[in-house]
């Protein structure tokens, strides 16, 4: 019911904002520039605290809550500040990672802006984990499709015709499915660890999640991946045993599919 608060030592608001929007430098160096790659601006999507003594560490620095894509007041930390009665901290590399005691993150709470809507206007699925929560998986390949659901655009190719061509903020997700596609129609073979790094690659494209976030919310029973959720979330990804009425039209997969043309969102 609240999404999760950053706390980054040392730093102030002013050196952390350029007008008012957080220097992309400044996240890069606390490894916080792709989970935080669409809360970037103050107030609106992102909310700065000048935190000026008794962080998590004991000294002072700013806190950082990502606004969620829908920011209904049960979706907030009951406070922004540093608050130990309140909040639980864990340490997570540079910065530390923080959470309300009572309301738990949700992948409500950390839905990306740019996330892709659900089937069948859009290109995702909802895929529930055992414990009952859901998470948004896309049809990024499909036999009967190389693109499988994911937004395109239209170019010219090299003879000038017009081709339909995947949208390049895609590209990345295409990749990735790409290896499950290989190991699902039996082409290919991914290792269960890599299987886990790519899931929690496509999740973090749809939400605000690195690692550390992920590891996070398995401690705090709002995410289990076993294989039974790995099963179903790559059965999504790649429209593997999916209905024909939600998925592309099934066909037997090219010997080789070329990558498809990339254009600019």
């Amino acid at each position: 019911m609240a999404g999760f608060l950053y706390y980054i030592p040392g730093e102030t608001g002013a050196s952390m904002l350029g007008g008012d929007t957080l220097h992309a430098d400044r996240l890069e160096r606390y490894g916080l520039a792709e989970v935080l790659a669409d809360a970037r601006r103050v107030p609106d999507q992102v909310t700065l605290i000048d935190q000026h003594r008794a962080g998590p560490d004991g000294g002072a620095g700013v806190i950082l809550y990502p606004v969620p894509a829908d920011p209904a007041p049960a979706r907030a930390p009951r406070k922004l500040g540093h608050d130990r009665s309140t909040q639980a901290w864990t340490e997570a590399g540079p910065y530390w990672l923080g959470n309300d005691r009572e309301r738990l993150p949700t992948a409500a709470d950390l839905l990306r802006r740019s996330a892709l809507p659900l089937l069948p206007a859009g290109p995702c699925l909802d895929v529930p984990d055992r414990l009952g929560n859901r998470w948004r998986v896309p049809v990024a390949r499909s036999p009967g499709d190389a693109m499988g659901h994911l937004p395109r655009a239209y170019t010219f190719g090299a003879g000038g015709q017009v081709v339909q061509a995947l949208r390049a903020d895609q590209r990345r997700l295409w990749e990735l499915a790409g290896e499950i596609f290989d190991d699902v129609y039996g082409t290919g073979s991914v290792e269960r660890t890599r299987q886990v790094e790519i899931l929690s690659e496509v999740l973090g494209i749809t939400y605000r999640l690195g690692r550390p976030e992920i590891a996070r919310l398995i401690e705090l029973g709002r995410l289990e991946i076993d294989d039974q959720f790995l099963g179903l979330a790559f059965s999504v990804l790649v429209d593997f045993g999916l209905p024909d009425r939600l998925t592309c039209k099934k066909k037997e997969p090219a010997a080789a599919d070329p990558p498809p043309e990339e254009t600019t969102p």
